[in-house]
């Protein structure tokens, strides 16, 4: 597990229980890797806690998860449609009763999502059957788009028959630069289907957003994919009212230069920016303590709502809250999807203190240049309001976190304060029972200058709090 050790600017330090003191001017300590920023001068707007959100992950029972693993983590966001279920219930492509069958897992999901006042995001590919599984009849094969119309007219009724037109956003495809998974045609065809899809849908539905392109890649000045999307949507007139794409390329894959390269694009298309939606964040080895913490600080820096991706197959899809939950006989041979009886693992614990603890208002940050160690942190009024949270993208090592204007949180310049530490540990992985963080006590430092350093050595999949008390 991580240490935590922190130094202040002074040559004076008093330790108290639970961490480290170490002499300023990091005298004998490892290399530190690079600093993150704090500004606790700079506010930058009020917590909307953007990364509280997860694809799948909910059963198709109602309750069958109990209500307060949903609130206490501030559930927010959805995106589901059905995918992976078998037989009889693999989508459109397979009759009729199928496709009422996987809507109806579509329905269940959306009226959970809806009970925690949460937006939900229909994903219509998987609704067709393109859920990766199989080889299948895609809209407008050999020019004839009959049974793509059948198939809208038929969703649109159902969507309507079941009322769930509120707070729902609408996905016309998932990933289709995967040509050889989720859409399996040319990227020509598929904008076909885009232009006719969009326009049957915002007729049908004028008040809903249309979300897109949904592509697993990222945007780049080199990206194909993008610039003939663009230039359809721009041509066509099937501009959507948010942008996606997903966040799952492993180490490359950086919304601190993927945002540019977007607005580069969107202004050489002269297209209007629109909301952005990163709807699948998070390789499955980034989805412990560090990694989620990490990708809460990038959204929350850049204002972008982002949702957990989910590495789950089959039943366990539609289960486990995409990888923050565990349950009796979860990963086994005896595993049920429909058993109860839920506990949240350590990674579980960042999302609750993400959103039980960080209020009041978000502070400019910056990450380590490195890019591998990340912070966020928000304040109130006090000095004791402050929180701060922070991790690694899968590395392991030493960064140091400076913390600029303590006067604006009433903290006297020079003065000391407390830090109460928590370190949240990956036990047991992802279907661990960790019920809360370690406390690692408290720590009181001087400091001049306005200004603190703390010092974090960690492993690859430990976060740290920390807050002013």
């Amino acid at each position: 597990m991580g240490v935590l050790q922190v130094v202040s600017l002074l040559a004076s330090v008093v330790a108290a229980a639970g961490a480290a003191a170490v002499a300023p001017h990091h005298a004998h300590r490892s290399p530190v890797l690079g600093t993150a920023t704090i500004n606790l001068a700079r506010p930058i707007g009020t917590p909307q806690h953007l990364a509280a959100g997860f694809l799948y992950g909910i059963p198709d029972t109602p309750d069958q998860v109990r209500d307060h693993f949903y609130t206490e983590m501030g559930f927010n966001y959805g995106r589901a449609g059905g995918s992976q279920l078998g037989s009889p219930a693999r989508g459109w492509v397979y009759g009729t009763i199928e496709f009422n069958n996987r809507f109806a897992s579509a329905v269940s999901n959306y009226k959970t999502i809806r009970k925690y006042g949460a937006t939900m995001q229909l994903l219509i590919a998987d609704i067709w059957g393109a859920d990766g599984t199989a080889k299948i009849e895609m809209p407008g094969d050999n020019g004839n788009w009959t049974n793509y119309d059948n198939f809208l007219t038929a969703l649109i009724d159902a969507i309507n028959s079941n009322d769930i037109t509120t707070s729902l956003d609408i996905e016309i495809w998932n990933e289709p630069d995967l040509t050889n998974v989720f859409w399996q045609r040319t990227q020509d065809q598929y904008l076909q289907m885009w232009g006719r899809g969009y326009a049957r849908l915002r007729a049908a539905f004028p008040r809903n957003s249309i979300t897109g392109p949904c592509l697993a890649s990222s945007p780049s000045a080199t990206n194909a994919w993008y610039e003939a999307y663009l230039q359809f949507v721009k041509t066509n007139n099937t501009v959507p009212d948010s942008y996606c794409w997903h966040l799952e390329s492993g180490s490359g894959d950086d919304i601190k230069v993927t945002l540019p390269a977007f607005d580069a694009l969107l202004e050489k298309y002269a297209l209007p920016s629109k909301p952005l939606v990163l709807n699948e964040y998070g390789v499955k080895a980034e989805q412990q303590p560090g990694g989620s913490s990490w990708y809460i600080s990038r959204l929350e820096r850049y204002g972008v709502r982002g949702l957990r991706g989910n590495w789950g197959s089959n039943g366990a899809l539609h289960d486990y809250f995409a990888g923050l939950l565990g349950k009796p006989n979860a990963g086994t041979s005896s595993y049920s999807l429909t058993q109860a009886g839920y506990w949240g693992n350590g990674e579980y614990n960042v999302y609750k203190y993400y959103y039980q603890n960080m209020t009041g208002q978000r502070v400019q940050t910056i990450g380590s240049p490195d890019g591998l160690f990340d912070v966020f942190a928000t304040k109130g009024k006090a000095y004791n309001s402050v929180k701060m949270l922070c991790g690694t993208r899968l590395a392991a090592g030493n960064w140091d976190i400076l913390v600029t204007g303590l006067s604006s949180v009433g903290l006297p310049s020079p003065g000391s304060v407390t830090v109460l530490s928590h370190q949240f540990n990956y036990t047991d992985g992802e279907f661990g029972n960790v019920p809360a963080p370690i406390d690692q006590g408290t720590t009181t430092y001087k400091y001049k200058k306005d200004q603190l350093l703390l010092h974090v050595s960690t492993d690859k999949t430990s976060a740290y709090a920390f807050e002013f008390v």
